[in-house]
């Protein structure tokens, strides 16, 4: 089994395989992190720089694709079953789309008020969604929402709910987060990035806590009280590629757990490959548990902007579009953007459909007087061929 005696070893390695953009990284790191961790008493590293030189490796991974399966269990609810949630994504900086597939229960409801008597009842069954829907009040239905998120502008599409521009701000209930943080962003949160995550920047206290060995690794433990008051705990392990063990979310009570699993042996990606997720409630009761298992990936390789627009989504023509911030529909997909109405957004997208069908038309018009003209010159030839 492989692995990386030091920081330096790690970067090393990883000189030979990057481009000239990841030059430019790895010298990055060096002036961050000055040659990694070091000591500050001869013997313990400097917890500041250990915390920038996770955020630098992760950072370094600039793009990627991957497809995850992320299952949900709730403790004090047993009878809720398991929820599993399958995703695809694709990253470039701080931009994403996700492609998000799960099964909703939906729940029957015909008056006005029998929409809250049945989620009651549903709660007084413990969340049993398999019974709810065996009395007939629910159904399973299969979702499938797509979620894109350019650096400033979330937007999201499902066939069952339209297509909406969101507030950022105000977080997202499907998964939407920077694949880069997983791991050390605790609520998979849409708008926490790599240094929100780690919390070191403008936080009132970073300690060196010690070491302390995490499934077989030595690690570094790494106590962050952030300007919230929210404490954070990384358990660090720098000899190979800054991987996070182990991180610890604390604040009013709440606690949040995340154990963390890395590719064996260890390759060059400082991302993981399956985070345990465990939350507990105020009463100290484990409420929540979530995993997240990454089941393929591939990282450096180049996306297409259009997967974080409105296209990219892949909303039918016509398709109204509402825009959440301002609570109004502000227009109609046209095949690339948004028109006023919706016959000026399908007259846009049929001429844009058109547009290729002439190219093709002209070009195969092109072919077929070029073969007519050389027939007729063959022709031509043969005849005064004959004649001589």
């Amino acid at each position: 089994m492989s692995s990386y005696r030091s920081w330096d070893d790690w970067v090393g390695v990883n000189r030979r395989r990057q481009t000239s953009a990841g030059w430019c990284v790895t010298l990055l790191w060096f002036g961050l992190c000055g040659y990694g961790c070091h000591k500050v008493d001869g013997a313990s590293p400097d917890p500041i720089a250990l915390l920038r030189g996770v955020e630098a490796a992760r950072e370094s991974v600039r793009s990627g694709r991957l497809e995850m399966t992320v299952v949900q269990s709730y403790p004090q609810l047993p009878r809720r079953g398991l929820s599993t949630i399958h995703l695809r994504a694709s990253f470039d900086g701080a931009s994403r789309r996700y492609d998000q597939r799960n099964r909703n229960l939906i729940i029957h409801a015909s008056g006005k008020n029998d929409g809250d008597e049945s989620f009651r009842r549903l709660r007084a069954m413990g969340e049993d969604g398999e019974e709810f829907v065996r009395l007939g009040l629910g159904s399973w239905r299969d979702t499938h929402v797509r979620s894109a998120f350019d650096g400033v502008q979330y937007m999201q599409f499902a066939e069952d709910l339209g297509a909406h521009i969101k507030d950022p701000s105000k977080g997202a209930v499907e998964f939407v987060f920077d694949p880069r943080t997983l791991g050390i962003n605790v609520y998979s949160r849409l708008d926490e990035t790599l240094a929100s995550c780690l919390g070191y920047r403008d936080a009132k206290s970073v300690s060196l806590v010690g070491e302390e060995r995490i499934a077989g690794h030595q690690t570094w433990r790494i106590r962050v009280l952030d300007k919230y008051d929210q404490i954070n705990t990384f358990w660090i392990e720098s000899s190979t590629g800054f991987h996070v063990r182990r991180t610890e979310f604390e604040l009013g009570g709440v606690r949040v757990i995340q154990s963390s699993e890395y590719a064996d042996p260890p390759t060059e990606s400082p991302l993981p490959v399956k985070v345990l997720n465990e939350q507990f409630d105020q009463n100290k009761k484990l409420w929540q548990v979530t995993t997240f298992s990454v089941d393929k990936s591939e990282y450096g390789v180049p996306i297409d902007p259009k997967v974080w627009t409105l296209a990219g989504l892949g909303l039918p023509l016509g398709e109204m579009v509402l825009d959440d911030r301002i609570m109004r529909v502000v227009g109609h997909f046209d095949g690339q953007g948004v028109s006023a109405n919706l016959p000026e957004a399908l007259r846009k997208g049929r001429e844009a459909e058109r547009k290729p069908l002439h190219w093709a038309l002209a070009v195969t018009g092109l072919v077929v007087l070029a073969v007519g003209a050389a027939v007729l010159v063959r022709r031509r030839n043969w005849l005064r061929e004959g004649v001589a």
